[in-house]
């Protein structure tokens, strides 16, 4: 099976949660709680028949049971008070004036304040405090849970549009891949990211302690559950950033044309604990060895490889392998084993699990080579139209400049020398410190020689 585009549900679903979290936070904020006063309740009366405990810890209650009311009268289990009543003493409770109709059908009385003449049991007040404090670890629950539905939103929108991002292609001869492997291995890709994530992991987990310490309603577990959401939504920053860190070592070679400096940065990278990115850069150096017209070394490092991942990102690696194989043999003019290293592209460019969105920028290479090769058996049909679609399609400078190369030994061996010294002086004036640069070099000094 084809890997499919992650699915934009859980966006849709976390962004959607996360506003209807934040609605119903915000009218609780605005609408708030009326304290409970003198104005506001009534008091009634109750005489005591016998008081009694109900429930397991922590749901124990008191039950007082009253000639008016029966056992309709409760109170939480929190006091010692209760125990001092006594038969037909007279209690006074307060119900908010809006319930008193009600009062006579509900199962429980939903009392505010209790006293005997004596003793204040529970005080309006405290009621008052416990109900602010319900209000706000309320609102404290709305906020937070919005929070972490909007991270989730934002992580898997991030974790959507990266897998969906068109891979980067560095030239048509040689292809630069981009890492893939999880979010730990391109973090650790380089140090300033490492410390980033780290960083952002550490101050998460001061945010959830903070949290749990200062609002004494959010429970241990909810602090828990937020910092690891920070965590997911600190790697995938972290990850972010190492992608955007790393596309500016491919564009060293895909926009500035520098193979050398190409080779030197992924090499640094060599020298850290990538885990399984380490295929992908060992490949993306062996283009810069390809590149900078080093094919013994690139072939060295390829040889250096020992196995790809068993999924669809180890699938694309090896295009990316037989391609630079192909690249290599093309290069010491064994032709034979470049068509070999060919046809390994097509079997894998076939298999089941080939990322669908990968497979026509993967098997425009696999085109190329195809070209190259009828090219250096003699065969030019239908290269020229290719290589220039191939220019004008390109967003890479490597990927131009490899392709007005191609053109121009193309228009060199129809003899059609002032397009071929055209073809030549583009590349020599944009390839930089490629290989292609002192080919076309010597190229040109035959188109000169040929027209004189």
């Amino acid at each position: 099976m084809q890997r499919k585009k992650p699915s934009i549900a859980p966006v849709v679903l976390f962004a959607i949660l996360s506003f209807v979290m934040l609605a119903t936070t915000v009218v609780t904020i605005i609408v708030g709680f009326e304290e409970a006063t003198e104005e506001n309740t009534t008091e009634l009366t109750a005489t005591v028949m016998s008081v009694h405990v109900i429930g397991e810890e922590p749901d124990r209650a008191i039950v007082i049971y009253s000639v008016e009311h029966g056992n309709r009268l409760r109170a939480p289990y929190n006091t010692s008070d209760y125990n001092h009543l006594s038969n037909a003493e007279t209690v006074f409770f307060r119900v908010e004036n809006i319930r008193l109709e009600q009062l006579e059908r509900m199962p429980i009385i939903p009392r505010m304040s209790i006293r005997t003449e004596d003793v204040e049991i529970i005080s309006l007040s405290s009621v008052n405090e416990n109900n602010a404090a319900l209000h706000t670890a309320a609102m404290t629950t709305g906020i937070i849970f919005s929070s972490i539905s909007l991270l989730l939103a934002i992580f898997f929108g991030i974790r959507r549009k990266r897998s969906a991002a068109p891979q980067h292609q560095a030239t048509q001869a040689n292809t630069a891949t981009k890492s893939r492997g999880g979010a730990s291995s391109m973090i650790y890709m380089f140090r300033r990211t490492k410390f980033l994530y780290l960083g952002l992991v550490l101050l998460a987990a001061l945010v959830s302690i903070t949290l749990a310490l200062a609002i004494e309603a959010v429970h241990p577990l909810l602090a828990f559950l937020v910092w690891i959401v920070l965590v997911l939504v600190s790697a995938a920053i972290a990850e972010r950033y190492a992608g955007k860190l790393h596309n500016e070592i491919l564009n060293t070679l895909a926009q500035k044309c520098d193979p050398h400096g190409f080779i030197e940065k992924h090499e640094k990278i060599l020298t850290r604990k990538i885990g399984n990115m380490r295929t992908n850069i060992l490949l993306n150096v062996s283009t810069g060895y390809l590149t900078s017209g080093d094919p013994q070394t690139a072939k060295h490092v390829l040889d250096s490889i020992q196995n790809f991942s068993n999924n669809s990102a180890g699938i694309i690696s090896q295009v990316t392998y037989y391609n630079n194989l192909c690249s290599y043999y093309l290069n010491i003019d064994d032709i034979a084993t470049a068509e070999v290293m060919h046809n390994h592209m097509l079997e894998v460019l076939k298999s089941e699990i080939f990322p669908k969105q990968q497979y026509d920028s993967s098997y425009n290479f696999y085109t190329e080579k195809q070209f190259s090769i009828n090219i250096e058996k003699g065969d030019y049909s239908g290269a020229e139209e290719w290589f220039l679609i191939q220019f004008n399609r390109e967003k890479s400078l490597l990927g131009k400049v490899s392709a007005q190369y191609c053109l121009g030994q193309i228009y060199l061996h129809f003899e059609r020398f002032e397009e071929a010294a055209k073809a030549f002086d583009y590349v020599i004036e944009h390839g930089n410190t490629t290989y292609y640069v002192a080919k076309s070099r010597e190229l040109l000094h035959q188109c000169t020689a040929k027209e004189e």
